[in-house]
């Protein structure tokens, strides 16, 4: 597991990498699903993170959310080129009819 200090650098280090060789470093925007381990629950979240690499800092206790919630195991994820797009689609999943719609589709395995 990453420290908090080690878990920020990390992060600061990823996104200006990407503001310098935006090419190179592509910005995505992904929206995940997590299931706790502990207590069969999911997490929905939207990062610009590469999704494993938030699955270390949700395991790693930093996120207050899920702290209570580890060990985390990331079940899917949707990747966006538009920060907007991702925050809808979260938004969305979150919703009654959303939850519908990974029940239908089987997404998280609910």
């Amino acid at each position: 597991m990453l420290s908090r200090a080690l878990n920020k650098a990390l992060y600061f280090a990823i996104l200006e990498l990407a503001k310098k060789s935006p090419t190179k470093y592509a910005m995505y925007h992904y929206v995940y699903f997590l299931r706790s381990s502990k207590d069969g629950n999911f997490y929905i979240g939207c990062t610009s993170l590469d999704p494993k690499v938030r699955l270390d800092v949700h395991n790693s206790g930093t996120v207050r959310s899920t702290k209570s919630r580890r060990p985390l195991e990331l079940i899917h994820f949707e990747k966006f080129t538009n920060k907007s797009e991702a925050f809808k689609r979260e938004f969305y999943l979150k919703s009654p009819k959303g939850y519908l719609e990974k029940k239908r589709d089987n997404i998280a395995g609910v």
